[in-house]
């Protein structure tokens, strides 16, 4: 009977713990899977939140990495992160933990604490080094604690040390630089005094604690001052083991591993972009860093210390004489591909503590020997709490959200553009002869049509004559230009040109507008952060400024008037104006407003906005008298409409019955009797679709309209001018 009942008992430990351990598995996988989700939209989240130029030198910058020096990083990273697993465990041990965690568990807990260090504020990551151990591996609080808190003071003490080298090295090729000399002597005393106070104060602190709490304290203030006595006899045996030494090399081994791999990481942003900065000495890198890190660590609240981490390295560099835009772009790049890297290791090192962490491992260093504790444990736990559905269901709900929040991010990431040009494409063979296509649409008229297009190899100005078809480059920069526009008389092209090599069109901000003469070809600069410009008159143009504004300038004298801008009036603070087409007649913009929605509208000089429809592209026509529109409805999503702008009455203009039917950049010649559009077979991206350019007589059949461009490149944002 006996033998009986302790059989029923060994069968019912093993169903539940085979049931427990199922479940752990499963959420410790969906735990994961939403970490990792939550990671990634972090991640997301920090590149594009900055608007404008900042974001396009960031992303040029990442583009032009050099890889060989981002692999120096990451082994140097995995480099500090083995020295810093020992150290925690000579450093556990030496607290009196006789069964520490294997080598293997070390690294694993060492690489997952990294990843939560940078992703917490104020360093509150520490805290999931604290609780991997004690809560996944059953060391006791008071070791985990103390190990913690002497290898927090070791590593300022080796960073000391690397200070005081930094300083010698300073007197002998410069002067005597105070600062430096301020920092580092502050760096070599303060952890001297830190350990002797973790050493020598917790016992006075204790019994003037247990003074102030009287002989029968409250419960939990009895437990405060307990784990404080086990944390002091830790701190006491940690002190009494001997490992000062093995400790201190184990630090420093650690922060050279760590510098060298930053000055690894800092080489790759930078040799492509940054020439000046990456021929920085040794001396000035390392100074720079430190100073971010101890920026850094300060207690202030940053996520994944992005702020505080380009402040402290922005400073360091503009004490060191060097300019403050590029450390601050070059510094942010860093820090990217660094947090990139990091979470790579530190996510491999979550999911090995998710799949094979947790258990209490053996000290004698086999990762495979795990202690599960009593199976009557394991029975009386299992009945405690939440059921494992519960807890999968909730799991689940959390893992969905933060995969929402990482779509969400990823899918505003997108909108920000590509981060690369688009492919040039080829010539497609055997096209036809565009002129005499054209030569019984124009009956007889003279005209030419410019465009911007990557042909060449990056976007650039085109120009075609209607008479022959002859093709002709304007621009040959290796910045992106589009979205040209010819002058009333016919005589020069305003275009767009980014401030950075690469710029997707999606990006308001960076561009400068250009004018280009068409008889002379010089191009001059007429106005900074300037997009998407237009010709009022011979002597005036019009043009976004920053995503924000709506500007126009004179260029004979270069006064500039801002006519609309976002926050005033009714239109809403952050929208974003895209492509604004000012009537002067009426003292009216119509433009496509994003940013904080999607609309089309129409904003009088007082600033009341009149929603039109959720289109895009819209512009008046060149008599003022209606508005041209882009939005569906079309054979392939899109066509092109006429608008009312007194009854908002919408009427289609064109939609091609071709399969070049998704049309877009709608142009009227000045008489409005051509249009000038791009169309392509269903692809959409402005600036990397395979749009043809097309010119359609008004009124006659659709399908006769004639296709000028015969390449599978991008040719967008036409312009027609014809003579009278």
């Amino acid at each position: 009977m006996v033998r009986a009942e302790i059989s029923n008992d060994w069968k019912l430990s093993l169903k539940s713990q085979i049931s427990n351990l199922k479940s752990r598995w499963l959420l410790r996988l969906i735990a994961s899977a939403a970490v990792s989700a939550f990671i990634v939209a972090i991640l997301l989240k920090e590149l594009p939140t900055a608007q404008g130029e900042q974001t396009a030198n960031v992303l040029s910058v990442l583009r032009q990495v050099a890889v060989p020096w981002l692999v120096l990083y990451f082994l140097c990273n995995i480099g500090q992160t083995v020295l810093r697993a020992i150290r925690y465990a000579v450093l556990l041990r030496a607290a009196g933990e006789k069964e520490v965690p294997g080598f293997v568990h070390m690294l694993i807990v060492t690489m997952t604490r990294n990843m939560f260090i940078d992703l917490l504020p104020a360093r509150a990551g520490e805290l999931v080094y604290l609780g991997l151990l004690n809560r996944g591996y059953k060391m006791s609080g008071q070791s985990c604690l103390s190990s913690l808190a002497v290898s927090m003071v070791f590593d300022l003490l080796a960073l000391g040390m690397i200070f005081l080298f930094l300083l010698v090295a300073h007197l002998m090729q410069a002067a005597f630089d105070p600062l430096l000399a301020a920092v580092a002597a502050l760096f070599l005393i303060m952890p001297f005094g830190v350990l002797y106070a973790l050493y020598a104060a917790p016992r006075p602190i204790l019994r003037w604690a247990r003074k102030i709490a009287g002989e029968k304290p409250a419960r939990w203030i009895e437990k405060i001052i307990s784990f404080g006595d086990r944390v002091a006899d830790a701190m006491e045996t940690t002190r009494r083991s001997g490992t000062t030494g093995r400790t201190l090399a184990l630090s420093l081994g650690v922060r050279l591993f760590k510098y060298i791999g930053l000055f690894g990481a800092f080489r790759a942003v930078t040799v492509n972009s940054f020439p000046e900065l990456a021929h920085a000495s040794l001396l000035q890198v390392l100074t720079a860093l430190i100073s971010s890190e101890a920026a850094a660590s300060l207690p202030v609240p940053s996520l994944m210390r992005f702020g505080t981490y380009e402040a402290g390295g922005t400073a360091a560099w503009k004490m060191l004489g060097f300019a403050a835009a590029p450390a601050a772009i070059a510094t942010l790049a860093f820090h990217i591909c660094g947090q990139v890297l990091d979470y790579v290791v530190g996510g491999l090192g979550l999911l090995l503590f998710t799949l094979f962490g947790g258990k209490r491992a053996l000290a004698d260093g086999d990762a495979g020997v795990l202690s599960y504790g009593d199976s009557r444990d394991a029975t009386a736990a299992a009945k405690k709490g939440f059921s494992p559905a519960i807890k999968i269901v909730s799991a689940c709900v959390i893992a969905v959200a933060c995969a929402a929040l990482a779509a969400w991010q990823f899918h505003k990431f997108q909108k920000i553009g590509s981060i690369s040009p688009p492919t040039i494409g080829r010539a497609v063979k055997n096209s036809p002869d565009v002129a005499a296509a054209l030569k019984p649409v124009l009956g007889g008229r003279k005209g030419f049509v410019v465009w911007s297009s990557n042909r060449a190899g990056n976007h650039d100005i085109w120009r075609m004559d209607l008479q022959t078809g002859k093709l002709r480059q304007l621009t040959r920069d290796p910045h992106v230009d589009y979205f040209p526009r010819i002058s009333p008389d016919g005589k020069r092209i305003v275009f767009a040109r980014s401030r950075e090599l690469w710029v997707p069109q999606r990006n308001e901000t960076p561009w400068n507008a250009w004018i280009l003469d068409l008889d002379s070809g010089r191009e001059t600069n007429i106005a900074e952060f300037a997009n998407a410009p237009t010709w009022l008159d011979d002597n005036t143009i019009c043009f976004q400024r920053r995503g924000t504004q709506v500007v126009s300038r004179v260029i004979s004298s270069g006064e500039e008037k801002v006519l609309f801008e976002a926050a005033h009036g009714e239109i809403p603070p952050g929208a974003l104006l895209e492509t604004p087409s000012y009537n002067p007649a009426t003292h009216e913009l119509a433009t496509t407003i994003r940013g904080v929605a999607r609309l089309t509208a129409l904003i009088d000089e007082k600033n009341h906005a009149r929603p039109v429809d959720d289109g895009c592209q819209l512009h008046w026509t060149p008599d003022g008298q209606a508005l041209l529109d882009v939005n569906h409805g079309g054979k392939i999503h899109n066509a092109i409409y006429l608008i009312d702008p007194q009854t908002m009455k919408r009427t289609q203009l064109f939609d091609s019955p071709t399969d070049w039917s998704h049309e877009y950049f709608p142009k009227l010649s000045p008489d409005g009797k051509f249009l000038a559009y791009g169309a392509s077979t269903g692809g959409h991206e402005h600036d990397s679709a395979d749009y043809e350019i097309f010119l359609w007589k008004v009124g006659s059949p659709m399908e006769s309209a004639v296709r000028l461009t015969y390449h599978t490149g991008n040719d967008c944002w036409p312009d027609v001018w014809l003579e009278k």
